[in-house]
């Protein structure tokens, strides 16, 4: 599975896909990363990201995908 998330100035987008199928997706504020995260329990390949977002934010981002999916 992948997911395939798109980080805009105010809201994250994500979808999850599986054989180029999306299974779920939806937004939210980036200050809920966290909340959202806690949730997410998906065995992952991989992870592709689209920003518009600052250096500082992609990086912290990438700090706790990698974080929590490993």
């Amino acid at each position: 599975m992948r997911l395939e998330i798109d980080l805009g100035n105010t809201l994250l987008k994500w979808r999850l896909v599986d054989a180029e199928m999306r299974l779920e997706g939806g937004q939210f504020a980036l200050a809920n990363l966290e909340s959202w995260l806690a949730v997410q329990q998906y065995q992952l390949s991989d992870i592709w990201v689209s920003s518009v977002a600052g250096d500082a934010v992609n990086h912290q981002l990438a700090q706790r995908l990698q974080g929590h999916f490993g």
